[in-house]
């Protein structure tokens, strides 16, 4: 439940154990690389940069296989991003660099010799469909003119223009252009929006129309130059046929192409991964220092893998290492290792804040709270089972990439306990009320009587759902509270874990009051004169007191803190009742879709009706609400619960470590 603890670890070996230092602390994935710049020991030794021999030379190879992989993305299929690509991952091993880039330089000359070409026909077959897409389009105006392309071309003194202007320009174009000698033009209809404009000039006036039509919204039809000798109709001939050999062309170009990426794939994916975490590696070089010929390499570990790394350094190569604990004011990287089933919850805590070295993750205690209050709110064995299926399908059948597989499982895991509520204490199914068909509710025996919040009882049982948020909200701000002096203990702040709004001071007197007003309910003068009153006024009293003593406040600031801290109690507390807001809606939408159902005739056209609402009306009961009470949930979370203890500053532990998507190191 708390981070891991750091230590500082700094490495120092000759300059020629570099690659394989670097390329084990990868493997390992254990540290976290601080750049030895930002240390104490960079100024003191006069640590210079690493300079990297291969940079170039990675960077050459990557444009390569991106340009490769350019090229073959006619023919791979690509999935949403929200998706994972499946892969069967190959195996490789690690390799010295120079062998990496003289493996990787070798398959790429290969691939390149026969994949090039390939491009090079396809590039020249869609610049001739380009080109006879142009013909077609010029064809289908000049038809309206009876005018053929040949007789556009080839004149020494005259020059034709054609094309579709804007119909909103036409009268500006048409003035400009009869002002202007040796120029003839005509206009027709052919569009909607649009005129064909046909424009004969002599050359030297050509460079003044071009600039009038660049003014205005004019679109040039061209005839590329190896069709300028036919004839409309020879054009409508030919058109079709080559339109058919280009196709032929291109498929069977793009089947070629296919068939070599299929034959290359793995061996293809595999070299550029490794040319990727030799790309990694080589960034890295910065974060090193060198003194002579030694290497000065500085790192966070994790305390528990702390003796494996430096076992496994010393196993590769002779090192030196020194362990330094972190200083009280150091910013340390958080590492939390939470079991499987608990990890899913860490997007949630994630979207608050990263829990700092010091303090309570508070990912476990979601895991735990979260779908019980998610399912105390949305209870219905039917719109449970539901919710159940579609977070299976988005957890496990579907390769959703990982954040959206974890909501998932956690709208999975809220799906069972819907069931399990709303079967075992409310006795619902899509509205319906079990009880009142003689299944009664087996966890009745709770003594609020929930399963019979129905159409005939919602306003009789009210009372006992909100008495339930109540307790329900009290536990989990109590639970907050007292996380809160756990994290201050643990932090060394006794007296700050006590004289504390959300500490010591804080429960005391949340549980005094709560105790009172249990025992009194609203009868403010018996609350008043029953002695326990004292409690509750003791840590009212108590608390400004250490908040000026302990945490130098002034005395004005200290009392606020306390009218805030009653305030905060008093509406978070109170904030809990959206839970039995929620149970109340949900019954309320069920009974108003079964009312509606109640009320259609008892006929064939009727029972069909019946059936369309009542599937319709529970579809949009079990996304509508479940989505807002999924955001309810995470809110009193969020705002009642983690604001008592959780300050989400840290950051995460980011491991030196390229994670392979295509390939796997083989031991």
């Amino acid at each position: 439940m708390f981070p891991s603890k750091m230590k500082k670890l700094y490495v120092a070996y000759l300059s020629e154990d570099n690659e394989t230092i670097l390329k084990k602390l990868e493997d390992l994935g254990t540290v976290q690389l601080i750049s030895v710049s930002e240390t104490p020991i960079s100024e003191e030794y006069k640590l210079s940069m690493l300079h990297s021999e291969v940079r170039g030379k990675l960077l050459e190879l990557i444009s390569r296989i991106e340009n490769l992989n350019s090229i073959f993305s006619i023919v791979v299929e690509k999935k949403p991003e929200f998706l994972e690509e499946e892969f069967e991952k190959i195996p490789t091993k690690i390799k010295r660099t120079s062998e990496v880039i003289k493996e990787a330089d070798e398959f790429l000359k290969k691939l390149e010799e026969e994949v090039l070409p390939i491009q090079r026909s396809l590039e020249k077959v869609k610049k001739e469909k380009s080109d006879l897409e142009q013909l077609e389009i010029s064809i289908k105006y000049l038809k309206v003119l009876n005018i053929n392309p040949k007789e556009l071309f080839g004149y020494k003194n005259v020059v034709v223009i054609f094309g579709l202007l804007d119909k909103r320009d036409r009268e500006k174009v048409e003035s400009l252009l009869k002002d202007m000698d040796y120029v003839y033009f005509q206009f027709k209809d052919v569009e909607k929006d649009k005129s064909l404009l046909f424009i004969v000039s002599h050359k030297e006036k050509e460079s003044d129309v071009r600039r009038i039509l660049r003014m205005y919204r004019f679109e040039e039809l061209i005839i590329p130059e190896k069709y300028r000798n036919l004839s409309i109709d020879e054009a409508e001939r030919l058109i079709p046929k080559i339109k058919e050999r280009l196709s032929n062309e291109e498929k069977s170009l793009i089947n070629k192409l296919k068939e070599l990426y299929e034959k290359y794939k793995k061996e293809f994916l595999r070299i550029s991964e490794e040319v990727y975490v030799e790309k990694y590696l080589d960034e890295n070089l910065s974060r090193l220092g060198r003194y002579g010929k030694v290497v000065i390499l500085t790192c966070w570990v994790p305390e528990k893998y702390l003796d494996k790394t430096v076992n496994e350094l010393k196993s590769v190569a002779n090192v030196v290492t020194y362990v330094e604990e972190p200083r009280e004011d150091e910013k340390v990287p958080t590492f939390i290792k939470n079991p499987r089933i608990v990890d899913k919850f860490e997007v949630l805590t994630k979207m608050y804040g990263i829990p700092n070295a010091k303090e309570f993750d508070p990912t476990f205690t979601l895991f735990l709270t979260f779908p019980i209050m998610y399912a105390l709110m949305y209870g219905d064995l039917g719109h449970g089972l539901l919710l159940t299926i579609v977070g299976y399908i988005i957890a496990f059948k579907i390769r959703f990439i990982e954040i959206i597989r974890r909501l998932g499982f956690i709208i999975f895991l809220s799906g069972l306990f819907s069931i399990i509520t709303g079967g075992f204490i409310y006795g619902k199914f899509l509205g319906f009320s079990l009880h009142e068909y003689g299944i009664p509710a087996p966890l009745s025996f709770i003594k609020f009587h929930l399963e019979e919040l129905s159409v005939k009882t919602i306003n009789e049982n009210i009372m006992n759902i909100v008495l339930l948020s109540f307790i329900i909200g009290i536990i989990h701000i109590l639970a907050g509270c007292i996380i809160n002096v756990i994290n201050k203990i643990r932090q060394g702040e006794i007296l700050h874990a006590i004289f504390n709004p959300w500490g010591v001071m804080g429960i005391w007197f949340y549980l005094a009051s709560i105790i009172l007003i249990a025992k009194h309910k609203t009868n403010l003068g018996a609350m008043i004169s029953d002695p326990l009153i004292g409690l509750v006024i003791a840590p009212l009293i108590l608390l400004p007191i250490g908040l000026r003593i302990f945490e130098k406040q002034n005395i004005g600031w200290s009392l606020f803190e306390v009218i805030l801290m009653i305030m905060k109690f008093l509406s978070n507390t109170i904030s809990y009742v959206r839970i039995a807001a929620f149970v109340i809606l949900h019954a309320a939408l069920t009974i108003m879709v079964l009312l509606i159902i109640g009320q259609l005739p008892q006929t064939l056209l009727g029972y069909i009706l019946k059936g369309i609402i009542f599937v319709i009306g529970n579809l949009a009961i079990f996304a509508i609400e479940g989505f807002m009470v999924f955001v309810q949930t995470l809110r009193l979370h969020y705002y009642e619960y983690f604001s008592k203890f959780y300050e989400g500053d840290g950051y995460e532990f980011k491991p030196f470590k390229y994670f392979r998507k295509y390939t796997y190191v083989k031991r």
